[in-house]
């Protein structure tokens, strides 16, 4: 097992939430590091790797990265590790926001608010719960007055099965109420149809 493969099952699996998987990210910006600490670092099963924005970049801006599931969910909880070397604090003030992008509607699932300086993974591991739908997660740091803001290890997002399948369930009741109403309604006009032949 990764290390962080470890992680989700001593610290994040509960219940019956899976893990989503994450097809694609982008970003506002990627420092220049040597390999490039791009936004697929936060999502490769290693907490010794970090995506990290451009340093000295726009900061009259908010950094933001964007990590895409490819279909839409019903996200139950986002697990996200800091940084385990430097300067954990900086990822304060992050929010962590479900996106739906086909309707638009962002909802906020949390923000993290570091409140320690220790350089453990347990310590470092911030948590959020929440029931949204979307096919998107969206961190935005809300600090834009200081470099290197928003850089952090790994991010896990998990769904509910039972949600989806309710979703799914749902919707297929819908498509059967509807095809019965629409032959429903056929039946009845071709047997209105037969009755005023028949008086003819």
């Amino acid at each position: 097992l990764q290390y962080f493969d470890i992680i989700i099952d001593t610290h994040i699996s509960e219940g019956t939430d899976q893990p989503i998987t994450i097809v694609s990210s982008e970003a506002q910006s990627i420092h220049p590091n040597a390999g490039g600490q791009k936004p697929e670092k936060a999502y490769d099963d290693d907490v010794n790797t970090i995506y990290a924005p451009k340093d000295g970049g726009d900061f009259s801006k908010e950094n933001w990265v964007k990590f895409n599931f490819g279909q839409i969910y019903s996200v139950t909880k986002i697990v996200v590790i800091n940084t385990i070397g430097c300067c954990p604090n900086i990822l304060s003030n992050t929010e962590v926001n479900v996106v739906n992008t086909g309707t638009g509607e962002k909802s906020l699932c949390g923000v993290i608010v570091v409140n320690s300086n220790s350089k453990t993974v347990e310590d470092q591991t911030y948590t959020f719960y929440c029931n949204l739908v979307g096919d998107q997660v969206l961190m935005t740091d809300r600090d834009i007055t200081a470099p290197y803001t928003l850089s952090f290890a790994e991010i896990a997002v998990f769904y509910s099965p039972s949600g989806k399948y309710y979703s799914n369930l749902i919707y297929s009741v819908f498509i059967i109420f509807y095809i019965h109403i629409v032959y429903t309604k056929k039946a009845v006009l071709l047997l209105f149809e037969g009755t005023a032949a028949e008086k003819n």
